[in-house]
């Protein structure tokens, strides 16, 4: 019975460090110079001036790097926003803007590949984005911005979804527990 034991806590074991702890591969982040700001402008999916209200971080599973959604309010919009709040959502990588709450940014940012079930705007290091007292160039560039014409409250897509992924990753590891459990306690019967 001891022996059964040991041997389903070993699988178990096994089988839970097996999907917790994966092997990520990581990448430098390797940018060009920045282009000039109205090759960037251009290029872009969206350009705007906001207040970060909110960071949301979410662990990764498995292999998957973390995620995170940040939350602007809108203050000074040139190009595809026209709503008082945006949420820039991305894969953290080395490429990743280490935005802080309550901070203002120039954002330049365009649609994330990464998310392909849904439009999804992002920005990296790559572009031009930056703190708006260091954006004197660019706003030059730009001019005045014009304000956001519909307001909108985008603070509950920043909720932690269900986790459904995590959920359908741990019933594997508990089926088969379950099944050696089921042998450990006939054995145990007999």
């Amino acid at each position: 019975m001891v022996k059964r034991f040991c041997v389903f806590a070993a699988c178990l074991a096994v089988g839970v460090f097996m999907i917790t702890v994966g092997s990520s591969v990581s990448y430098a982040c390797k940018c060009a110079d920045l282009r000039p700001v109205g090759e960037e402008f251009e290029k872009s999916a969206a350009v705007f001036t906001g207040k970060v209200i909110g960071i949301k971080e979410e662990k990764g599973v498995g292999s998957t790097s973390p995620t995170e959604k940040v939350l602007f309010e809108v203050s000074g919009t040139w190009k595809g926003v026209s709503e008082s709040q945006v949420i820039l959502e991305f894969i953290q990588t080395s490429c990743s803007i280490d935005f802080n709450e309550g901070k203002e940014y120039l954002v330049y940012a365009k649609e994330n590949p990464d998310f392909k079930n849904k439009e999804v705007l992002t920005s990296e290091v790559c572009n031009r984005t930056v703190e708006v007292e260091k954006a004197h160039e660019d706003l030059t560039f730009l001019g005045q911005g014009d304000s956001p014409v519909k307001q909108v409250d985008l603070r509950k897509e920043m909720e932690r979804p269900v986790p459904v992924r995590t959920l359908l990753m741990w019933l594997p590891v508990v089926g088969v527990a379950g099944i050696v459990g089921l042998f450990i306690w006939k054995g145990a019967k007999e």
